[in-house]
């Protein structure tokens, strides 16, 4: 059988240090472009091929030997949107430590004035990777400014940072798979009420996916609704117009429609496309996104971002999808 090539014989014909093809392989800032190019030529040349069961190995012994020094994970955040990272920040801090880094929070008053500050505070402490949580001005893109040392990862879509690991949950395919939920329950006519602000931060994805619900073939039973503060009026003649038997709208919108003179569930079923365990969700139907979930999966795709050396924009910058899963509560009622 013919012998595995190595690192070391890499190392050897290239004239360089073992480290230094480890490196280059990983893609690695410290080493120049021109060497790295020359590096991976010759590893093909030779025909190298990586070895899974030493990278497992390597990443086994990383997490068992006893901590000498821990790395920091960035969490950079919007001074305006802290509140959404209440009921993560404790999982993902834990999540951090676990994989062997200390969280630490960056807060931006101006992010479009002090981010090119805060990568110099990033740089000049050592630090390489970030989560970027999701901002309340999602209209609002970062200027552009050089990143080829840092590695972040953002959650959701309300970064508009183009060219960087991204981690969300599946708008899309569970505002479809919501509709059909609603649909097994005996509802029929499922209505959208989602505010173009909502709908924005997600690139239309909640009106996207409910229009394809419907298809091919379909109609959908009402026009979504965008009013974010409608009238008692428009909001009644939107739901009984459109015969609407069950509507997919935030936690907010529950008491509206009660204030209407809707009767939930006995004669207008109620289900939120944002249910996320929170207090004001308790009792309702709703797609569970479960943030505390989204927040430590994103701290494991900038770990494993970090480790294989993803730093700067990238033209194929990952997208990582998590689905949500279907509560039922006692806003919706079966209607066979």
């Amino acid at each position: 059988m013919n012998r595995r090539i190595t690192l070391k014989d890499i190392a050897v014909k290239a004239e360089v240090t073992v480290a230094c093809v480890s490196l280059a392989l990983r893609d690695s800032p410290q080493i120049a472009s021109a060497t790295k190019v020359r590096i991976r030529d010759l590893a093909e040349k030779l025909g190298y091929r990586p070895d899974p069961a030493l990278a497992a190995l390597a990443a086994y012994r990383s997490r068992v030997q006893p901590e000498h020094f821990r790395s920091v994970m960035a969490c950079i955040i919007d001074a305006k949107s802290q509140d959404s990272l209440k009921t993560t920040w404790p999982s993902m801090s834990a999540r951090a430590h676990e994989l062997g880094y200390e969280a630490q929070k960056f807060v931006l008053s101006d992010p479009m004035n002090e981010w090119e500050s805060l990568l110099r505070v990033l740089r000049s402490r050592g630090i390489r990777g970030g989560l970027l949580a999701p901002r309340i001005r999602y209209d609002e893109a970062f200027p552009e400014v050089a990143t080829d040392a840092f590695c972040f990862v953002t959650i959701g879509y309300s970064v508009r940072l183009e060219g960087i690991h991204r981690v969300s949950t599946n708008q899309y395919l569970d505002m479809l798979r919501h509709v059909g939920e609603l649909k097994k329950l005996g509802y029929q006519r499922p209505g959208l009420w989602v505010p173009e602000s909502a709908d924005g931060r997600v690139n239309q994805q909640f009106s996207a996916g409910y229009l394809a619900a419907f298809l091919p073939g379909g109609q959908p039973p009402a026009p979504i609704f965008h009013d974010d503060a409608p009238s008692q009026r428009v909001l009644r003649a939107w739901v009984r117009d459109h015969k609407i038997d069950v509507v997919i709208g935030l936690p907010n919108h529950l008491p509206l429609l009660c204030e209407a003179g809707f009767s939930i569930p006995k004669k207008l079923g109620f289900s939120t496309f944002n249910w996320h365990g929170g207090k004001e969700v308790k009792g309702m139907t709703g797609m569970d996104y479960r943030p505390q979930h989204l927040a430590t999966g994103a701290v494991d795709v900038l770990h494993a971002a970090l480790l294989n050396n993803h730093h700067g924009l990238r033209q194929d910058a990952p997208l990582t999808l998590f689905n949500a899963r279907m509560v039922v509560g006692k806003t919706t009622r079966l209607r066979f």
